[in-house]
């Protein structure tokens, strides 16, 4: 449920916010993975796979939006500086 939790408020405040909620996109990636992990293992004793792998899909998604935001912001600060260098 904690992933879920995290994925949901990650994309929402992400997509919100200017993108400071996909932050969270990669705990819940982690925590869902885990979670996972654990009710296979239980071998049917433990329920909620499909909570933490809602979770853990809203994780990937974030944080893949999360990477692309990095990689634009990224982008945009090399082109200031290489506009900036050619200026007299």
């Amino acid at each position: 449920m904690t992933a879920m939790i995290l994925g949901a408020v990650g994309l929402f405040a992400g997509l919100s916010f200017a993108g400071v909620g996909f932050l969270l996109s990669p705990f819940a990636w982690a925590i869902g993975s885990g979670a996972l992990k654990e009710i296979e293992a239980s071998e049917g004793r433990v329920g909620g796979a499909s909570a933490a792998r809602a979770g853990k899909i809203m994780g990937i998604v974030g944080t893949v939006l999360l990477g692309l935001g990095l990689l634009a912001l990224a982008g945009i600060i090399v082109a200031i500086f290489a506009t900036a260098s050619t200026s007299p």
